[in-house]
């Protein structure tokens, strides 16, 4: 009879001494999702917990993992409340863990070397230049960036008016389908094409001769549209700067425009075409202009005044109404 009572009670003694489940936590350990779950934190053996009951206890979270380069504190009590809030009492689990952890993120980092290969790849497809002469120049080498360890996609904002000269692009870092990050690079595009260069100082009003410029290939960061590339004698041969130039500079259509062929006084020959007869007079201008331009003219003989075209230096034609 008294072996049966002692046997009663070692197994009484055993039964309240055996826990349910195991729960192990280091005293510092790092992490890669973006929540603190007890799976993530803890060695868990199972013991007689069923499947739904160990993976309810998995997921029971701790709050936000810190960001990458920075920790969070977890302390025993907490992990200990928050598994007795499930319907556990201390008889059922044994918890292994220091008073107070420390959970850190993992992380990988972005080289600067690697945003700005980003760059200049996405760049190049987007810019409507040539690829093998558009030119990037990033003005300050980003810092690198620190962001949660596992896959992620940098694109460029499509929101921004990309020009020749200064650019500030903006760089969208992606992860798990969502931004994480937003990035700003400052840079300067340009172009590798032929330009004219001015082989010295000009004023203003001073007449354009190709001799006087120098046709090379050059980096240009400017707006490109304008930039004489091809030299066309139409175009340009005859007409004078609007403005100095100084040497060294690309020469543009805006620079230069034409000449004031007829100044007031100007004593001109006026052609009048009637009936496809040609009669000339001499007139005197009554305003100025520039090749093709409108002016008015006075026969000094009966003070008519009549409107006439700028056809040269020393002609204008009749204008019937």
């Amino acid at each position: 009879m008294l072996k049966k009572i002692l046997l009663l009670v070692l197994l009484l003694i055993f039964s309240f001494n055996v826990q349910a489940f195991d729960i192990s936590i280091p005293p510092e350990i790092s992490i890669n999702s973006d929540r603190i779950t007890l799976e993530e934190i803890s060695i868990i053996e199972a013991g007689d917990l069923s499947a739904a009951e160990l993976k309810k206890l998995k997921k029971l979270d701790f709050g936000r993992a810190p960001l990458p380069g920075y920790e969070k504190t977890l302390s025993q009590a907490l992990v200990e409340i928050s598994i007795k809030n499930l319907g556990y009492n201390n008889n059922d689990f044994k918890l292994t863990m220091p008073s107070d952890i420390v959970v850190k993120r993992n992380s990988s980092q972005i080289t600067a070397e690697q945003i700005a290969e980003v760059v200049k790849k996405q760049l190049k497809k987007k810019a409507n230049i040539d690829k093998d002469k558009i030119l990037i120049k990033i003005n300050s080498q980003p810092d690198p960036i620190m962001i949660p360890a596992g896959e992620y996609e940098i694109i460029i904002n499509d929101n921004y008016n990309l020009k020749l000269g200064q650019n500030t692009v903006v760089l969208e870092i992606y992860q798990n389908g969502s931004q994480y990050k937003k990035i700003y690079v400052p840079l300067k595009l340009g172009v590798k094409m032929t330009v004219f260069k001015a082989k010295r100082r000009f004023n203003h009003g001073e007449k354009i001769n190709r001799e006087d410029f120098e046709k090379v290939e050059d980096e240009v960061y400017s707006d490109k549209n304008n930039l004489v590339s091809e030299w066309n004698n139409k175009k340009i041969n005859g007409k004078v700067f609007r403005r100095s130039l100084p040497a060294g500079s690309y020469l543009s259509y805006d620079d230069f425009k034409d000449p004031v062929l007829v100044r007031w006084g100007d004593r001109v020959k006026a052609v009048v075409e009637i009936n496809n007869i040609s009669v000339t007079a001499f007139v005197t201008a009554r305003g100025r202009g520039k090749l093709g331009d409108i002016i008015e003219v006075e026969n000094p003989q009966t003070g008519f005044r009549f409107q006439a075209e700028v056809i040269s230096a020393s002609e204008v034609r009749f204008m019937s109404k």
